[in-house]
């Protein structure tokens, strides 16, 4: 648990952008934050959002952030926590297994974020164990949102996470989008 700490310190100094968090209930009370209606505020397109991203390998995991800014002239929303999925450059899945962060973030992260025209939120992945042979330099990560609609960005990566258990899945650990300190 503590090296899963440092990890998160480390990709917040990288990117500027890091906040523990978790899709698990806290420990503690939780803010209650206000239901979004999408009626008046319409969900996020791929075409309303610019990208982009950073990424660097610790202690055989590597740590990667990316930001979503909205370009479009009106605030739109995310649906918390993202749905990604890793590909290589020919578009094949790279057979990674997601997992939520366990980490608690407070206040708790809200089922919906809307993001100003303007304004940006951070995703932050940990990338581990990874025992395939490499795929390239190049790789996506796409995000999934509503109406099946996704958002690509391609990544350079100069190695990929270690092979550190060849019986258990490489495995991607997912944050909740948070906003830029």
């Amino acid at each position: 648990m503590k090296f899963l700490s440092i990890l998160f310190v480390l990709m917040f100094l990288l990117s500027a952008c890091n906040r523990a968090a978790s899709s698990e209930p806290p420990t503690e009370p939780a803010l209650n934050f206000p239901e979004i209606s999408t009626d008046s505020i319409p969900l996020c397109k791929p075409s309303d959002l610019e990208t982009s991203s950073n990424y660097n390998e610790v202690q055989g995991k590597v740590l990667l952030g990316i930001t979503l800014i909205n370009k479009s002239k009106s605030p739109c929303t995310l649906a918390n926590p993202p749905q990604v999925s890793l590909l290589d450059k020919e578009r094949k899945s790279l057979g990674i297994t997601s997992i939520k962060s366990t980490f608690v973030q407070t206040p708790v992260a809200p089922r919906l974020v809307t993001i100003a025209p303007d304004e940006s939120e951070i995703v932050s992945l940990i990338w581990q164990n990874y025992c395939q042979p490499p795929s390239g330099d190049d790789f996506i990560i796409q995000f999934v949102f509503a109406q099946n609609q996704t958002l690509d960005v391609t990544m350079k990566v100069l190695a990929s996470p270690g092979c550190t258990a060849k019986d258990e899945p490489s495995t991607v650990t997912i944050s909740p989008y948070s906003v830029p300190p």
